[in-house]
């Protein structure tokens, strides 16, 4: 059966920002939409990259 992966990026203002949001409120809503988040990184000076992927595509990797 064919595996359809899903990756989602979310922009987040960074800690001091207009706009800014506490890491655990990300990881409450991501864990509500049925997701995983695996990385963060800088974007420049006033913005995060979160990575979050559905929980198949970490089994599939398994």
């Amino acid at each position: 059966m064919p595996h359809s992966a899903s990756c989602f990026l979310v922009l987040a203002p960074k800690t001091g920002r207009d706009g800014y949001v506490e890491p655990s409120g990300i990881a409450e809503a991501v864990v509500t939409a049925g997701l995983a988040r695996t990385s963060a990184i800088s974007v420049g000076d006033d913005w995060a990259v979160h990575r979050l992927i559905s929980p198949e595509t970490v089994k599939a990797k398994r």
